[in-house]
């Protein structure tokens, strides 16, 4: 399920900067009186990207972000970040990352992931309540249509069926699909003519498929006030593209009279709640539009298809990834080493110095507790091997043979916080012929014993929390891939 959440972020973070970008050119297009369905045309853009997760990569992309600016393995890292390629989005949201990583001394989890489970769970109740509650409401009227009566004169253009009932006040288009059109009873002729011209617009041009488009990218998105936004700005370019492409068939001398049958349903129906219904909303927007609308010079339709084509072109593919494979970070004295070696392990060290691991969901209920002892003696730790050291963070971990050690700073001085004796444990620790590894795995310590040629391996885990020291074979898979790393010189030792 976090995975599945991740995907979604994701998409909900390039569907939000490409409603910035649609919402830039839609500017642009008002500032210039375009007409409004070159508008409603880019919305489809953002809705792809809402609801699509399959957006390819190119060498050359206008998009100004990465699409995807939260990597899977963000569960895992040592470190969890974000890499939009925006720095003032990027550098306030790892600063929090960052300081949760640190200061999750309260539990022996990832952070991380507990709040991408808890986020998992509120955005699917989030989903279930939204479709649930809009369901309910369509559902209502329908049952409200069902006394509708046929005008059978009106049984024109293909077949379209309209029908009176005082289920409503304003006319709409209804249903997905077998759409109808139902109106208040008692309309004059005039206006009926126009109402029926305008809602076959929408169902000629299938805009209740857009319609539902949006609602399911509400849906999913619920929690993205620009979603929202967008969604409400497509329903206004929606009606404006209708009543232009009206205008266009009864032609611009009946403006005043097509206006003026909008005005007398100018109640505000919840778009947003009835998606497949289309009631007449925005009047005075889609007035002042209307008296204003000219069919677009040549020269103005060349604009708009270099708009359209230099949108598509930001929004319909990702940047390419400028570096393959795990990066590898400098540092004071040299190069650092980063790598995955598996989807629960992130490993980070220096070229002189540690290497620290990350294991994620490290207790999972299957671990064996192992009784120990503390080691028979307090050792300095200039007389032991470091195995990791954050100065900051005021943290040593240490091993040799007496045992393992964990230091905390206090003060300027490094003072005994745990100590274990693994001889006591494990025979085989530290034996001749056997190579041992000591992990810092984010609150606790991995210990890998494994003979030369690879036979006998045992893993341990040392909780830092609970103070418990676990028998864990999964953690030989996980340290599979360090252990070739560690033998082929490409960890530091």
């Amino acid at each position: 399920m976090s995975g599945l959440f991740i995907a979604i972020l994701n998409m909900s973070f390039a569907g939000s900067i490409a409603v910035l970008i649609v919402l830039a050119v839609r500017f642009l297009m008002n500032i210039g009186r375009l007409p409004g369905r070159y508008a409603y045309l880019l919305w489809a853009i953002p809705g792809i990207r809402l609801l699509w997760p399959f957006i390819p990569e190119a060498g050359f992309s206008l998009f100004p972000a990465a699409g995807k600016p939260i990597e899977g393995r963000i569960i895992y890292a040592a470190v969890p970040s974000v890499d939009s390629g925006l720095p003032f989005f990027d550098i306030p949201v790892n600063a929090v990352l960052g300081q949760a990583a640190v200061s999750s001394e309260v539990t022996s989890a990832n952070p991380i992931q507990i709040w991408l489970a808890l986020g998992a769970a509120v955005w699917l109740i989030g989903c279930a309540g939204f479709v649930l509650i809009n369901l309910c409401r369509y559902v209502r009227l329908r049952r409200r249509l069902r006394t509708a009566v046929l005008l059978e004169q009106e049984r024109k253009d293909g077949g379209l069926k309209v029908y009176e009932t005082e289920a409503v006040v304003s006319p709409i288009a209804a249903g997905f699909f077998r759409p109808a059109i139902y109106v208040p009873f008692g309309m004059e002729e005039t206006d009926l003519s126009y109402v029926i011209c305008h809602e076959n617009v929408h169902i000629k041009r299938k805009d209740q498929l857009f319609k539902l488009a949006g609602f399911l990218a509400l849906a999913v998105h619920w929690f993205n006030p620009l979603v929202w936004f967008g969604y409400f700005l497509m329903c206004k370019d929606m009606e404006r593209a209708c009543d232009e492409k009206v205008l266009d068939q009864i032609g611009p001398d009946c403006k005043g009279e097509y206006s003026a049958a909008l005005l007398k349903f100018a109640l505000r129906q919840d778009g947003l709640l009835i998606p497949l219904a289309f009631g007449e909303s925005h009047t005075k927007a889609r007035v002042k539009n209307i008296l204003r609308y000219r069919k677009p010079a040549p020269w103005a339709g060349v604009l708009i298809t270099v708009c359209i084509i230099l949108a598509g072109c930001a929004l319909s593919t990702d940047p390419k990834a400028t570096t393959d494979g795990d990066p590898v970070i400098g540092g004071a004295d040299g190069p650092a080493f980063s790598a995955e070696l598996s989807d629960s392990v992130s490993v980070i060290g220096g070229a002189d110095g540690p290497t620290s691991v990350f294991v994620a969901g490290k207790l999972d209920g299957e671990e064996e507790e192992i009784p120990y002892s503390p080691a028979a003696s307090q050792e300095e730790p200039e007389e032991l091997i470091t195995d990791y050291s954050d100065e900051e963070a005021g943290l040593l971990v240490c091993h040799g043979l007496p045992g393992i050690f964990i230091y905390e700073r206090e003060g300027e001085d490094w003072q005994l916080a745990h100590s274990i004796d693994m001889k006591a444990v494990d025979s085989s620790y530290m034996e001749e012929g056997k190579d041992t590894l000591v992990i810092f795995a984010g609150s606790g310590v991995v210990v890998g014993i494994q003979g030369s040629e690879g036979e006998g391996e045992n893993s341990y885990f040392y909780d830092l929390d609970s103070k418990k020291l676990y028998r864990d074979p999964d953690l030989g898979d996980f340290l599979e891939a360090f252990w070739q790393l560690w033998k082929e010189n490409a960890l530091p030792k």
